[in-house]
């Protein structure tokens, strides 16, 4: 199975998330990432 760039760019992309969601801190925190994190994906996906 072959990768383009930009799948792996996203995979490395939703583990660096992760990892730095685990050590965000408070719950409260890691929500906000999550919301800014949907909120970059649709600004990205209209720009396509």
């Amino acid at each position: 199975m072959e990768l383009t760039f930009e799948e792996l760019e996203s995979t490395a992309t939703e583990d660096e998330i992760a990892a730095e969601q685990a050590a965000a801190g408070p719950p409260r925190w890691r929500k906000l990432g999550e919301e800014i994190t949907e909120t970059l994906e649709v600004v990205r996906g209209n720009g396509r």
